[in-house]
């Protein structure tokens, strides 16, 4: 990441380049978590919003302060991404399960 100097102009091309970026966020059919800071000056915070915004279902997780690097927080993320984890993990085994009984009930 540093010296920041050496990475500016890709900084700069990023930002000029995005608005012309058309991905097919709303296409993504994995659970997402996106997770930002307010502050964060090397990725605009509305880029994240955006992506939530299109992803469905996307789980949104946003700080006021912490910039890039989510400083002051990582306690919380690692606990949030934990109990995502958890969560999805837990959704995708019971819809495997269902599967499999309906799939072994019709054969």
């Amino acid at each position: 990441m540093f010296p920041i100097s050496q990475r500016q102009p890709g900084m700069v091309n990023d930002r000029s380049n995005f608005a012309l970026i058309d991905y097919p966020l709303e296409q993504i059919s994995a659970t997402t978590l996106v997770i930002h800071a307010k502050d964060d000056t090397l990725v605009s915070p509305s880029y994240c919003l955006y992506a939530v915004q299109k992803i469905p279902n996307a789980k949104h997780i946003e700080f006021d302060t912490g910039g890039h690097l989510l400083m002051g927080h990582h306690q919380e993320i690692k606990s949030e991404i934990g109990k995502f984890i958890a969560e999805h993990h837990a959704m995708a085994l019971t819809c495997y399960i269902s599967m499999m009984m309906i799939t072994k009930s019709h054969v």
